[in-house]
């Protein structure tokens, strides 16, 4: 599987071969197997996932893992776990998403230099309908936690 994008369709059909197999809606051969009966379809569907990480570009791995979650007829536990930890890659995060919450962050934090809590961070929608005259911790918390939630994933290359 040199090629994974060029490829992919003969690696599907490899694939529901394997499950048919798995399934029992197609004679086993008679190779005996050491192995447990859903190895074979684990083993390649596991393979294919790897090939998509390693050989293509950003755009390709993103099509590519699409239709493996979408049309693969089963994914096991192995394969669930290799596509959330390809999800939480470095290669993956959207440093855009990061700015802009960041922002928010800041400007969220930049309200505890204030004497008393702008009436801007008060609404039903933020779940404080009443303005507070005087900070309270758990006020204070509310500003503070997303910055102190951010700061350890700080993408590279960010200033």
């Amino acid at each position: 599987m040199l090629d994974v994008r060029q490829r992919i369709d003969l690696a599907f059909t490899w694939l529901y071969e394997e499950y048919c197999l798995l399934q029992g809606f197609t004679r086993h051969s008679y190779v005996k197997s050491e192995n447990r009966p859903d190895h074979a379809y684990n083993e390649l569907l596991s393979q294919l996932i790897k090939g998509v990480r390693e050989t293509c570009d950003l755009k390709d791995k993103i099509h590519l893992m699409r239709r493996i979650l979408l049309e693969a007829p089963l994914l096991p536990d192995e394969a669930l776990n290799q596509l959330v930890e390809m999800c939480f890659s470095e290669e993956f995060v959207n440093p855009g998403y990061y700015r802009i919450g960041l922002k928010f962050a800041l400007e969220w934090a930049t309200h505890l230099e204030k004497e008393v809590p702008p009436p801007s961070i008060f609404a039903e929608e933020f779940g404080r309908p009443e303005a507070e005259v005087q900070w309270k911790e758990e006020t204070a918390k509310t500003c503070l936690t997303l910055l102190l939630t951010l700061l350890p994933y700080k993408p590279k290359g960010m200033g």
